[in-house]
């Protein structure tokens, strides 16, 4: 049971109106998690100095949220910000978010500073209500979640340590690469053409190697099935599988798939499609390899999406192996 639930749980149990406990007993964050009642609203609250209050504005930050100031009935200095659930619609999605979100205040010790990081990351969090809300993922958004994850698995299957594999997995955050972790970095693209095979690249810094000792391709082609498998769901519950004795890298795992649009609640959207592979491919992206950086770019240019011919990428080719070796 994790931290969250079992809050979750004593809050149940408890008496009053305004219902909270300590999240970390020992964290330099005043941080709770909260229930009101009569209602039974979930929250999150944050103690903080009552001279930060004005700062903070009254509004609907989300449709899933709201925002509530209440003064500290023992502490006249202080106030508590409560992070209200305000659609029980989003109950499961709002306990990933909240599980995010705490990780990155605990070991915040300045109240001011807790208070911007807390209203910077409910700002991201408008996105993943309306994620949720438009029934789930594209179809080429499931595609390209399934060739990521596909790699993810072989990761953890080949390298010793799931929990910096987890970390290094950053495709959900809209980062240059799929996987990144200090040296090295991996671009995944997955691909359900049967001929004239190309990548598409997104900008001119995706495949530029210059920030890494090494930086790699990753190519799948997928013959997209109904009713086969594997599907999305079955490579997930595989994943959390392999990640199902460590408690840190199996939580940040389900952070990182709502955070790409996957929600449970959502699954049987995708129970009915399966991904065949067709093939997959390494590359070592390095000298001459059929791509575009900053440096090739005129002044003003920037932002380029483009093409590069498969069949001019097979010579820089590496085995599964040697990529393994290379970020081991």
């Amino acid at each position: 049971m994790s931290r969250l639930q079992e809050i979750w749980q004593q809050l149940d149990s408890q008496q009053g109106m305004f219902r909270r406990v300590r999240y970390d007993a020992v964290s330099p964050c005043d941080v709770y998690l909260g229930l009101k009642m009569p209602e039974a609203e979930r929250m999150l609250v944050l103690r903080l100095p009552i001279s930060l209050a004005k700062s903070v504005k009254n509004k609907l930050p989300s449709q899933g949220i709201r925002i509530d100031k209440i003064a500290d009935p023992d502490d006249k200095t202080r106030f508590f910000l409560n992070v209200v659930l305000a659609n029980s619609l989003f109950s499961s999605l709002f306990d990933v978010l909240l599980e995010d979100l705490i990780s990155q205040l605990l070991p915040i010790a300045d109240p001011a500073a807790a208070m911007r990081t807390l209203i910077n990351q409910l700002d991201s969090w408008e996105g993943f209500f309306s994620r949720y809300l438009a029934g789930g993922l594209t179809s080429e958004q499931q595609k390209g979640l399934f060739g990521e994850l596909h790699v993810l698995q072989l990761m953890l299957n080949n390298l010793p340590d799931a929990g910096l594999v987890i970390d290094s997995w950053v495709g959900n955050e809209a980062a240059l690469q799929d996987f990144r972790a200090g040296a090295w970095a991996v671009e995944v693209k997955t691909s359900s053409q049967t001929t004239n095979e190309r990548i598409t690249i997104n900008g001119e810094r995706q495949l530029d190697e210059r920030p890494f000792d090494h930086l790699f391709l990753y190519y799948i082609n997928v013959d997209v099935r109904p009713n086969s498998s594997p599907t999305l769901n079955e490579l997930i519950i595989a994943i959390r599988t392999i990640l199902q004795g460590g408690n840190a890298a199996l939580f940040a795992f389900n952070r990182k798939l709502a955070k790409a649009g996957y929600f449970d609640a959502q699954s049987v959207v995708y129970e009915s499609v399966g991904y065949a592979i067709r093939d997959e491919l390494v590359f070592r992206v390095t000298d001459a390899f059929p791509r575009i950086v900053p440096t090739d770019l005129r002044t003003g240019v920037s932002e380029v999406r483009y093409a590069a011919s498969l069949a001019d990428c097979l010579p820089y080719q590496i085995t599964q192996q040697q990529l393994f070796q290379h970020i081991a």
